[in-house]
């Protein structure tokens, strides 16, 4: 529908979300999470009395299909960070993945432009700067972001990571010097062979940049270091390539470590998931009759007219449903407090494993 008017999407949210209709707005004001006194700073941001000047502190992917071993997380009480090293943007970096917005975006009324970039080492110190100036027409800030790749060797390491920031505000036509120092300790990556951290001997690449894909200056800086391989071929070429061949065994050699074992879903504890109370006849009676409190509102909310409520209400309940599920009797009843007290977790659990009598004396129980 085509309305001859410029829109503009305001999100509040904790976390990344997909944006299928970003194509089809003007512009987006993300304020994360801003408090009590958010309204007034949207109002602000939106009207031009303050100018916009937050980078995003995470990659924003096309899809959650993006994202690698999304499909894996969350699945059991033992979580698995197979990825390694490549979490975030320095996984979309390295493998060359599209995203809708990367690492340390963010727009602003003003621009910015630098130069005169300097590197030098003084002992264990490297000292990167330049001169950022505000060459528009609003009073803003900026946040000059370092990345620094590594030498390609024989390990596997990101394409690049950051390894400092500065934030300066600028009037109209200000010019200021920044600078960003580092130690050299910075730069060495874990060798899980050696159990010591090691730099790399080699030519280093320093980009000063806007966000981790638009670089404004760059420098090369030659360190001497050590030369060490402590991954055998098999893991190099799954780390190497699209990650998908990465698995249980390799991730072992890789770290090192043993994944732990899953704990068996049986008998029920207090860390156990809601939904394996699933697994026992009693359980699942208990199961059904708390997750009923989220069904009956979803019922009712799809009986309510087309409209804001009706989307509001079924995304409570979903999320309701989302939560009960996900949780543990212990993390249900930290949260719940009065609604669902410490006994109630411990009736559950004794009711799940068939111990009728004990369940009904731990709903008896006083709570100190």
């Amino acid at each position: 529908m085509l309305l001859n008017k410029k829109i503009i999407v305001v999100l509040y949210g904790g976390s990344v979300v997909e944006l299928d209709f970003s194509n089809d707005i003007d512009a987006i004001l993300n304020m994360f999470l801003p408090g009590q006194n958010g309204g007034s700073a949207t109002f602000n941001l939106l009207y031009g009395v303050k100018t916009p000047s937050g980078k995003l502190a995470e990659t924003w992917v096309n899809s959650i299909k993006d994202i690698p071993f999304i499909s894996e997380y969350s699945k059991n009480q033992v979580e698995v960070y197979k990825e390694s090293v490549f979490v975030g943007y320095r996984y979309y970096e390295s493998k060359g993945k599209s995203v809708k917005y990367p690492f340390g975006y963010g727009l602003s009324y003003t621009t910015f432009s630098y130069s005169d970039m300097s590197l030098y080492r003084q002992g264990d110190k490297i000292n990167v700067s330049c001169t950022v100036e505000n060459v528009g027409d609003y009073v803003g800030a900026e946040v000059v972001q370092l990345y620094v790749r590594a030498p390609k060797k024989q390990i596997f390491r990101p394409a690049k990571e950051l390894k400092g920031f500065a934030k300066i505000y600028l009037d109209k036509g200000e010019k200021k010097k920044v600078e960003i120092e580092l130690n050299l300790d910075d730069l060495k990556y874990y060798d899980v062979k050696l159990k010591k951290f090691v730099l790399d001997g080699g030519e280093y690449v320093f980009e000063l940049s806007s966000d981790s894909q638009t670089v404004k200056l760059s420098s090369n800086l030659l360190l001497d270091g050590e030369s060490s391989c402590p991954y055998e071929r098999e893991v190099l070429d799954c780390y190497n390539g699209d990650l998908d061949m990465v698995d249980a065994k390799i991730f072992e050699k890789m770290s090192r470590l043993e994944i732990p074992l899953i704990p068996n879903k049986k008998p029920i504890t207090l860390n156990s998931r809601f939904t394996d109370l699933k697994l026992t006849p009693l359980g699942k009676l208990l199961f059904k009759a708390v997750l009923s409190i989220p069904n009956k509102q979803l019922r009712k909310a799809k009986r309510l007219p087309k409209g804001k409520e009706k989307d509001n209400k079924i995304k409570g309940a979903i999320f309701l449903k989302r939560v009960l599920e996900s949780n543990t009797l212990n993390c249900m009843s930290m949260a719940e407090g009065r609604r669902f007290p410490y006994n109630f977790a411990e009736g559950f659990m004794h009711l799940a494993n068939g111990r009728v009598l004990k369940g009904i004396a731990s709903f008896c129980k006083k709570i100190k």
